[in-house]
C-alpha cells in the first residue's frame, strides 16, 4: 500500500498528484467493497424470516451498484476529454439516472418484487462501502500524522 501523503504542500496549494492518488485509491476500494458488502448482505439475507427479503436485497444491491458504476463512467467520460463538460449536460444525466432509479424502485415495490426492507438493505450497499472507505482513509491519515 502507498503511504498516505498530505493533500497540501508549500503555502496551502493543493497537491493534485496526492489528491488524485487518494481519489483513485478510494474509488478502487469502493468499487470492490460494493461487491463484498453485497455478497455479505446476500449471505445473511436468507436468515431473515421475511418473505421476499433476499429478492429485495438482490434487486436493491444490483440496482445501486449498477447506478454507482454508471455515475462513475459518466463522470469519467465527462472529465476525461480536453474540454470541460457542460454543467447542464452532466446534471441532466445525473437527474435522468436518479429518476430512472426512482421509477425502478417504485415498480419493484408496487409489483411486490422483493420485500421493501430487503430492498432498503440492498440499496444501502454503496453507503456502507463509502462509509467504510471514509473511515479507513481517516484512520490512515490519523495514523500517518
Amino acid at each position: 500500500m502507498n503511504a498516505a501523503r498530505p493533500l497540501f504542500r508549500g503555502a496551502g496549494m493543493p497537491d493534485t498528484a496526492a489528491a488524485k492518488d487518494i481519489h483513485q485509491r478510494l474509488l478502487r476500494f469502493v468499487s470492490r467493497a460494493n461487491w463484498v458488502v453485497f455478497i455479505l448482505f446476500l449471505m445473511v439475507s436468507p436468515y431473515v424470516p421475511l418473505e421476499g427479503f433476499t429478492m429485495g436485497v438482490v434487486c436493491g444491491g444490483l440496482l445501486v451498484t449498477l447506478n454507482f458504476h454508471l455515475a462513475y463512467r459518466s463522470l469519467r467520460r465527462s472529465f476525461h476529454g480536453g474540454r470541460p463538460p457542460a454543467f447542464p449536460v452532466v446534471m441532466a444525466k445525473h437527474y435522468l439516472r436518479f429518476l430512472s432509479t426512482g421509477v425502478i424502485i417504485f415498480l419493484l415495490i408496487r409489483n411486490g418484487i422483493g420485500n421493501p426492507l430487503g430492498l432498503l438493505l440492498g440499496l444501502s450497499v454503496v453507503v456502507v462501502s463509502l462509509l467504510t472507505a471514509s473511515a479507513l482513509e481517516a484512520w490512515r491519515s490519523w495514523r500517518s500524522a
